[in-house]
């Protein structure tokens, strides 16, 4: 994480290069940052072995409720993070404090934004993949829905994309559902990962004081802290390339299905355009024979009207014989 740098120690160009896209990423923080700041608040305010509190428990009270009008800003498009700022936790902070005074400046007691920023990517994290796991399950549930409302409909199964075996609608599209949930395994194993707590390992060291990690990780709904501060720290990164590895390799159970999809497709308008033109050699065949049928017909009346001609005796007496 950069330094804490204010405007007045700095020139300003050389802050927004620093501060690079911070204000805008970080803003999908903001709800989380709440609440890492919110559960460490309030363990302080429980903290035990000290002369006296560094935060009262009113005082804490005090804290989560103006992080609670935070949250609603940034859920409602309002939540600035400036460039002096530099990330989301900084942002929190002065926002606690002008409205606060110095307690706002009492919640950074005890950690440091690498924990922080460790804290708010694995809520955000659990967050998402657990949205990413009923999107799965939804969808193999449409499938297996599918599959049976339709049945034992007749379907063509292919082998290297060629007819070979004769199938069902119902077998392809529970089969595919199936695929669908073993992904769900990967997942579990990226949540897994993410689901523990690195929040009191500051900058992977820790801090003397007696802070209670069991009772943070308990309030933010982590399984266990990291037990090693070092390794809480070390940590950066694993918990995203696992997550990464999951999202890939879920996406494999759907290149079958759109492949299979096109191909029925094709194979659909491939029998309608053989309908289609089946139809249209059938209507010309039938207007070929009524022309065929119409040219004899013409052509047998005049026959017959001839052969009439032919055998029917001229006896009408035209002219009467001339001078007799």
């Amino acid at each position: 994480m950069k330094k804490t740098i204010t405007d007045s120690t700095i020139d300003a160009d050389v802050l927004t290069y620093t501060v690079g896209e911070d204000p805008v990423l970080d803003l999908a923080l903001a709800k989380w940052d709440c609440m890492g700041t919110a559960a460490h608040v309030t363990m302080l305010s429980e903290m035990k072995g000290l002369k006296r509190p560094i935060v009262t428990k009113a005082e804490a009270a005090k804290v989560r409720r103006e992080l609670g009008r935070i949250v609603k800003l940034a859920a409602a498009g309002k939540f600035e993070i400036r460039v002096d700022d530099q990330d989301v936790h900084m942002a929190v902070e002065r926002m606690l404090t002008e409205k606060l005074g110095d307690l706002g400046k009492k919640i950074h007691t005890g950690r440091s934004r690498n924990d922080q920023v460790a804290v708010d990517v694995r809520l955000h994290m659990k967050d998402a993949i657990l949205a990413t796991e009923t999107e799965l399950l939804e969808l193999a549930s449409e499938l297996c829905s599918f599959g049976h409302d339709v049945g034992p409909v007749p379907m063509v199964g292919r082998t290297h994309l060629q007819p070979a075996m004769p199938s069902t609608v119902e077998m392809w599209a529970t089969g595919h559902a199936e695929m669908i949930l073993d992904q769900l395994a990967n997942f579990e194993a990226a949540y897994q990962l993410t689901d523990t707590n690195p929040l009191g390992s500051a900058a992977g060291y820790g801090v003397p004081l007696p802070l209670d990690r069991k009772r943070t990780s308990e309030l933010l709904g982590f399984s266990r802290p990291i037990h090693n501060c070092f390794g809480a720290s070390m940590a950066r990164g694993e918990c995203e390339a696992s997550l990464l590895s999951a999202l890939q390799n879920g996406t494999l159970p759907f290149l079958p299905v759109t492949v299979d999809l096109k191909q029925q497709f094709s194979d659909l308008l491939d029998g309608v355009r053989f309908f289609a033109e089946k139809r249209g050699i059938d209507i010309q065949r039938q207007q070929a024979l009524k022309e065929a049928l119409y040219t004899y017909l013409l052509n047998k009346r005049e026959e017959v009207a001839l052969q009439q001609a032919i055998n029917e005796a001229n006896v009408r007496l035209v002219e009467g014989p001339i001078g007799g």
